[in-house]
């Protein structure tokens, strides 16, 4: 004989009926819900609702960490004078660029930062700098390798013949 499919009483537990299912609330009906126990009622369960419950960070908590605190950065922009802006400390030095070219309509990959004479590369953050502490602020430099005509579009120096 043989216990067939839907064995009852005492068969042994399946792998799938211990495992724990977590739905990520899927438009179609049943799915997004999470059964808590054998004969439970259906209930729904976000992902939030998941990581909340798991004690885990939210990605919003996450997202201040990795942020970090404000600084403000005081920054003598060539071409245009003092330019002040508040950033997170864990921005990089692209974002920085970035924010001063939309305040000055310079173009972002042209801009060079310098804190005295010592360049910030693009793919470094600002808490990489020893020198960055929040609140601020902070003197930088910005210069522009795009000003000055030596070679943009449109200009008139000749490539080799």
């Amino acid at each position: 004989g043989g216990g067939g499919a839907g064995g009852g009483g005492g068969a042994p537990a399946t792998p799938e009926s211990k495992a724990i299912r977590v739905a990520t609330g899927g438009a179609a009906g049943g799915e997004g819900k999470v059964p808590d126990s054998p004969g439970s009622p259906v209930v729904p369960l976000s992902l939030a609702e998941a990581a909340r419950r798991s004690g885990a960070p939210s990605f919003k908590e996450l997202d201040a960490e990795v942020r970090g605190d404000d600084v403000e950065l005081s920054m003598e922009v060539e071409g245009v004078g003092d330019v002040t802006l508040s950033f997170a400390v864990g921005v990089t030095v692209d974002t920085v660029k970035f924010r001063v070219a939309e305040a000055t309509g310079a173009t972002a990959s042209d801009l060079l930062v310098y804190h005295g004479d010592k360049l910030m590369i693009d793919p470094l953050s600002l808490n990489d700098f020893p020198f960055i502490k929040p609140p601020g602020p902070i003197r930088l430099r910005v210069t522009n390798a795009g000003a000055g005509g030596a070679g943009g579009a449109g200009g008139e120096g000749k490539a080799s013949e």
